[in-house]
């Protein structure tokens, strides 16, 4: 069996980070040997205090610890070198994982035929809007594999539910954001593609997603408008790093629902991409470089 780390990132927002621990599964913790690793993005006191009060209460493994510098990417590469698990997996602080989710999830992994993946994400109430960090659009029974050397498409790895074996992370640096907007599953799973190991959709390990931002709301509106701006700014790391055919894939995802361009979306993708070539270009962190090389 292997030794798995659960690790969230969270800043801010003590109260539903109270809320997804009371909701933890606790019992599964215990039986497999698992450990919580929680790690704050930035410094807070309130959300250190939620953190020290769970570790001092939960009878499995918790630790926890305030990341110095800001970003959630960086936070969760904190948690990264806190973690003893070989199998490692992330969740978010507005997500709820489900009592079942590691018996499921040992059951189903199988590290012959992939070695990192997303599992299901549900909404929590019906009203929320399904396109926020959202799995339920699977149309698969199982799963589906997703081939090394292959590019990953945006959506098909989310954060709030994804495992690496940790060879995996050992080998693409770890968890690797996307320019400044601190993305922190798209490029490390196409990096982990690109180094020749098998990603998976599996249906089973499964979380529930309590973000609260209504259909149709602004706040909806505003989060589709981020996911286009991380995948502009995807298409142009792979860009910069020689992908040709990413041109090919872009052009599939110009149409939105009824075959009409989607206008709005492919502007913000177009403007993203621009931004963050001119980021690549100016950016001489020899770390950087060494991530995507």
């Amino acid at each position: 069996m292997l030794k798995t780390s659960i690790i969230i990132a969270s800043y801010g927002r003590p109260a539903q980070l109270a809320t997804t621990l009371r909701r933890f599964p606790v019992k599964p913790m215990w039986d497999f040997g698992a450990e919580l690793i929680l790690v704050g993005s930035a410094p807070d006191e309130n959300t250190a205090a939620v953190f020290k009060q769970y570790a001092e209460i939960a009878p499995f493994t918790v630790k926890w610890a305030m990341a110095s510098d800001p970003g959630f990417a960086h936070a969760q590469n904190v948690g990264l070198t806190m973690s003893e698990g070989e199998l490692i997996v992330f969740t978010d602080d507005d997500c709820y994982v489900e009592e079942s989710y590691l018996s499921t999830l040992h059951a189903k992994f199988d590290r012959n035929a992939f070695q990192y993946g997303c599992g299901e994400i549900g909404i929590v109430h019906p009203e929320d809007d399904p396109v926020v960090a959202n799995t339920e659009w699977w149309s698969f029974e199982e799963r589906v594999i997703l081939p090394p050397h292959s590019l990953i498409a945006p959506g098909a790895i989310q954060g709030a539910n994804m495992f690496f074996l940790r060879e995996v992370l050992a080998t693409t640096g770890g968890i690797c954001q996307v320019g400044p907007l601190d993305n922190n599953d798209i490029m490390t799973a196409y990096l982990a593609s690109r180094a020749g190991y098998t990603g998976v959709m599996l249906r089973g390990p499964k979380v529930y997603h309590d973000h609260g931002r209504k259909r149709n709301s602004p706040e909806a509106q505003r989060t589709r408008d981020i996911y286009a701006k991380i995948t502009g700014a995807y298409f142009a790391q792979l860009i910069a790093i020689g992908k040709k055919d990413v041109f090919e894939f872009w052009k599939t995802r110009l149409h939105g629902p009824g075959g009409a361009i989607d206008f709005r979306r492919l502007e913000l993708e177009l403007r993203a991409a621009a931004d963050e070539l001119a980021w690549l270009q100016e950016s001489s962190r020899p770390e950087r470089s060494a991530k995507v090389a």
